[in-house]
């Protein structure tokens, strides 16, 4: 048996549909996620691969951001280990319907201030354009990438290449990307990235969020009432953290991020309850986890933004399009910490 380290984005057949999952949603509970220690990266050669979008098809997809189903009340327990969020708590939170080459996709993403969008580099082409709905209106938006970034080790894996995880796992892990919105989203509460790396050095757990899958063998969250994503947290124990250019945080035991939730926005907090969060600062983004036999097992992959190298990031891209960010240069309508 081998670990496969896979994209945390859902993957369906088009002519399914969201809503086509439905029936599936009184599946099995969740599972306890396996420890992390056993579940280390591999070379490429003994198996890892991925469900991610390769780069070559996400260059010509659709892909449109809504905000979080407000109509989610009641439904079953999300994230492997988790459960359904409050929809009001968690307002600047979005997710991506991806449609490339017959499929569609689902990633999630974050407003860190009124015209800056935080995913996955592996949701979004660089420099591509995505369409971003909010209250009926729809607007245009372009996406960057962590200038890092290894956008093509997907496409690789997907070619048969066997890129070289050792050698490359560093680029794997600048998985950011931001969106430039025109015109500025201003009725809500933007989520804060946080940006002091001791404040992480010292937490024993993260709270995973994301419009992904609720058990181990990936079913879809769907609304059976809307046949829309559901948005769920739930908390996992952190159990190592990043190294020089190596920006992943790995997770032990407890939820698990699942395909769907790419690019959604893993939490510090001030509260360890899933019905009062509290205050929280955005310390990383969902990337990839590890699975075997085709289940999710873990670790969770995740993108830390409390590094130098994510903060420049931020930064610059700031700088580049005059676009304010929570936690940086934004100072009002930013959550508390």
């Amino acid at each position: 048996m081998f670990t496969r380290i896979v994209g945390a984005l859902y993957v369906g057949a088009i002519v399914l549909g969201l809503a086509g999952c439905q029936g599936q949603q009184q599946s099995a509970p969740p599972v306890a996620a396996a420890p992390a220690m056993a579940m280390a990266p591999l070379s490429v050669d003994s198996g890892p691969t991925t469900i991610a979008i390769p780069s070559g098809v996400l260059k010509g997809a659709q892909i449109k951001f809504a905000p979080l189903d407000v109509k989610q009340a009641g439904a079953v327990p999300e994230v492997v280990g988790g459960k359904v969020a409050d929809a009001s708590q968690w307002p600047a939170s979005f997710a991506a319907t991806i449609v490339a080459n017959g499929k569609w996709y689902l990633c999630t993403a974050t407003l860190i201030g009124p015209q800056a969008l935080l995913t996955a580099g592996h949701c979004v082409a660089d420099h591509g354009t995505v369409s971003i709905e909010f209250r009926g209106k729809t607007q245009s938006a372009i996406c960057s990438h962590h200038p890092k970034f290894d956008s093509t080790w997907d496409q690789d894996v997907e070619d048969g290449k066997h890129p070289s995880w050792d050698q490359r796992k560093n680029g794997v892990s600048a998985d950011f990307a931001l969106c430039h919105l025109p015109q500025a989203i201003n009725e809500v509460t933007y989520e804060t990235p946080l940006i002091n790396p001791a404040q992480v050095a010292n937490a024993k757990s993260i709270l995973l969020a994301g419009y992904g899958c609720y058990t181990a063998d990936k079913q879809p969250s769907i609304n059976p009432a809307t046949g829309k994503p559901l948005f769920q947290t739930g908390y996992a124990q952190i159990a190592s953290l990043p190294k020089d250019d190596y920006l992943y945080i790995l997770t032990g035991t407890g939820a698990q991020v699942c395909p769907g939730d790419s690019g959604g926005a893993a939490y510090l907090t001030t509260s360890s309850s899933l019905d009062d969060v509290g205050g929280r600062r955005v310390v990383a983004v969902n990337s990839r986890v590890g699975t075997q036999d085709n289940k999710v097992v873990g670790p969770s992959y995740l993108s830390s933004l409390a590094t130098s190298s994510a903060s420049a990031f931020l930064k610059k891209w700031s700088a580049d399009n005059g676009a304010a960010i929570c936690g940086y240069n934004q100072p009002t309508q930013c959550r508390s910490f």
